[in-house]
């Protein structure tokens, strides 16, 4: 039977990326959170990213912004008042989170592509395409610090919400930069020695702050 056009939305298609071990799980989050890990973390998924983690990194996050969001709200509201859970924010944040993973993820992937990036400095078999669902799954991993660290502006302490929503900023633009970098040494030249990295180095740390950004001012 012929596939149809949109096959790449089929069961069959989209089950090759939920289709990972536990072991494998597990082996790829300790990877990505080790400042210095043996192996970088697009080496290790290269052959089969999966979207598995992306998917519940993104769920558990936006279940932690739901639930900090209104302890925050709770705890500073009046004491006479009656309190009412905002079901509003969950609401919202389904739709930043889950657009932040994917429009983020397919935008990175662009960017690469235009500095010309190659996934020959993590493989061994020649294998040089860099694909749209290796940087998703980058970025889904990326964002894990972010679920504990947001559970911290449950406090209504401005200090404490704005450390910890740079600290899970920081932490994932940490990552994106120790795993990208290495894919644009090949666009050095004389004329510029740091080739294009300033340029996607800049573009990812924007966009994870300005997640953190929209995370405070819409919900804290």
């Amino acid at each position: 039977m012929k596939a149809g056009k949109c096959s790449c939305f089929s069961l069959g298609f989209l089950s090759r990326y939920f289709d990972v071990r536990t072991v494998d799980v597990k082996d790829r989050i300790v990877n990505v959170l080790v400042p210095c890990p043996q192996q970088k973390f697009l080496s290790v998924t290269h052959e089969n990213p999966d979207m598995y983690v992306p998917f519940w990194t993104s769920t558990t996050l936006i279940f932690a912004i739901g639930v900090s969001s209104n302890i925050n709200e709770y705890l500073t509201s009046s004491s006479d008042d009656e309190y009412h859970y905002d079901l509003a924010k969950p609401s919202l944040a389904v739709s930043i989170v889950y657009a932040y993973l994917f429009i983020f993820g397919a935008a990175l992937w662009l960017l690469l592509q235009y500095a010309g990036a190659k996934m020959e400095t993590y493989t061994s078999d020649g294998a040089t395409e860099l694909r749209v669902s290796h940087t998703i799954c980058l970025v889904g991993y990326a964002f894990i610090p972010f679920v504990p660290l947001i559970l911290l502006c449950s406090v209504p302490n401005t200090s404490i919400e704005l450390v910890a929503l740079l600290c899970a900023g920081a932490y994932t633009t940490g990552i994106l930069l120790r795993e990208t970098v290495p894919l644009l040494k090949q666009t050095k030249s004389e004329e510029s020695p740091w080739g294009k990295i300033p340029v996607v180095a800049s573009a990812a740390s924007v966009a994870v702050f300005a997640f953190s950004a929209t995370c405070w001012f819409a919900f804290y």
